[in-house]
């Protein structure tokens, strides 16, 4: 019987680390449409880190490989962005702050660093994991806007996001074949 009541202490322990992820993602209105047990899979995804003040948690120009949430402690952006001149400070993020969007979103390097202000915790949640909650949960179009006009405040050229907040243009039945022929004309 202790062999049940350890492994019931185990579950217990993992389901209030989901409940308290799931705390913290809710709020921030990226998965608005998201049900319960969409944002406790994505919140099963992420993991914690911490870091001490003048971490760099992101580097400009670095592979996109996750997306972090904010829990705890203070962390400058800045970029050099397009002017490829010194770096400017763009803001300070703050508990409940998001991070790495742009980069996951559109699968293109890191477009600002984020350095730890103050020691600092975060959830990492992989950038797989991250596009999989996305399809399945449906990203709001605040997120969207948001990151492009984040986007736009270094890389005012780029227009890496613009697919995803295009709608798809209406099928009209016509046929792919002749369509494809007519725009290699």
């Amino acid at each position: 019987m202790p062999v049940l009541v350890k492994a019931d202490q185990v579950a217990a322990a993992s389901a209030a680390s989901v409940a308290a992820r799931v705390a913290i993602l809710d709020p921030l209105g990226l998965f608005r449409n998201a049900s319960r047990a969409g944002l406790e899979a994505l919140a099963a995804a992420a993991t914690e880190i911490s870091v001490p003040a003048g971490t760099v948690i992101v580097a400009e120009g670095d592979n996109a490989d996750a997306f972090y949430v904010l829990t705890g402690g203070r962390a400058d952006v800045s970029a050099v962005g397009e002017a490829g001149t010194a770096p400017i400070h763009l803001r300070t993020l703050g508990p409940g702050s998001y991070l790495g969007e742009i980069g996951v979103l559109a699968g293109v390097p890191r477009t600002a660093t984020v350095t730890a202000k103050t020691p600092a915790t975060l959830l990492r949640i992989s950038d797989t994991d991250f596009r999989d909650a996305l399809t399945t949960l449906s990203a709001s179009p605040s997120l969207l806007q948001g990151a492009q006009a984040r986007l736009a405040l270094t890389h005012p050229s780029s227009q890496v996001l613009a697919p995803l907040l295009t709608p798809p243009a209406a099928d009209l039945g016509e046929d792919k074949t002749t369509a494809a022929t007519a725009a290699d004309s």
